[in-house]
């Protein structure tokens, strides 16, 4: 009998040790750097994003909602039912091209390309938006060869917010006249960096408005503002995905950025309730 009880024990230990290795192979693997969502959500559950889409109407939806996609393990299920080839232009935050490889790291059915330059304006941005023609060494964008862009650009120029709007509306209008896929984030909030000021608060959220609005030829759009907003000091980067100036997100604000940009437009449609 005491044989018998020594062999069973030994079976249910065998049992615990590889559940339990099974357990922190697949707890473990698709953890992304920075942040353990699955363990640290409480502090994202703060307020408010928008992930919209006019295909599926809006999804006006919680943070918390947001984090139960933020915790699904990638590569995540996304649809290249709009075309798999997709530019993502913009300034410094896309420069950085951190969001931009969490895209395509998430989302193999597509290629992003990324056209991020350091420090430009939107009328810079806009000229490097070109049909037929377009000199990757120069970070131009030839529409003609992608299905869908992502543009994020406004901050360098944020004192004339009327010429923000503008270029981004013109942007908005090439690219939706030859049918690419326009895919709209906001600005992100930046209070603290050495350049804001309370004028220039103001327009960030007048432009922002604006681009919640769907201005004409836009497809999708992405509040990246409401996602990042620090929830103890409004208009501020969350302290947990600054990386020093208050204005760029490091790695674990861009894989939040990468993930609602997917919830909003590379998911397939779901149905309203």
């Amino acid at each position: 009998m005491h044989y018998r009880t020594n062999i069973i024990s030994l079976f249910w230990s065998i049992i615990f040790i590889v559940c339990g290795f099974i357990s922190f192979s697949y707890g473990t693997e698709d953890i992304p750097p920075y942040i353990d969502y699955r363990t640290q959500s409480a502090d994202i559950n703060h307020s408010s994003a928008v992930v919209s889409n006019k295909n599926i109407k809006s999804v006006h939806t919680s943070l918390p909602a947001v984090q139960t996609l933020l915790n699904t393990a990638y590569p995540s299920p996304c649809t290249a039912a709009y075309g798999p080839n997709i530019a993502v232009i913009g300034d410094s935050i896309t420069a950085d091209n951190t969001y931009v490889t969490w895209l395509n790291r998430l989302c193999s059915k597509c290629q992003f390309d990324n056209y991020g330059v350091n420090g430009e304006t939107t009328t810079k941005i806009r000229q490097r938006l070109r049909v037929y023609e377009g000199d990757k060494r120069k970070k131009q964008i030839n529409l003609a060869v992608y299905n869908q862009i992502i543009i994020l650009a406004g901050i360098n120029n944020i004192t004339d917010p009327e010429t923000v709007m503008r270029d981004l509306q013109a942007m908005y209008d090439l690219a939706h006249r030859y049918h690419v896929r326009v895919i709209a984030l906001t600005l992100p909030p930046w209070k603290g960096y050495h350049t804001w000021s309370r004028r220039k608060q103001r327009n960030t959220d007048s432009i922002n408005t604006w681009i919640r609005s769907y201005p004409r030829g836009v497809d999708v759009v992405v509040d990246i503002y409401s996602l990042l907003e620090d929830p103890h000091t409004p208009d501020m980067l969350n302290r947990r995905f600054q990386n020093g100036d208050k204005l760029h997100p490091r790695g674990d604000g861009q894989y939040l950025i990468a993930r609602a940009i997917l919830a909003a437009a590379f998911t397939d449609p779901m149905p309203h309730r």
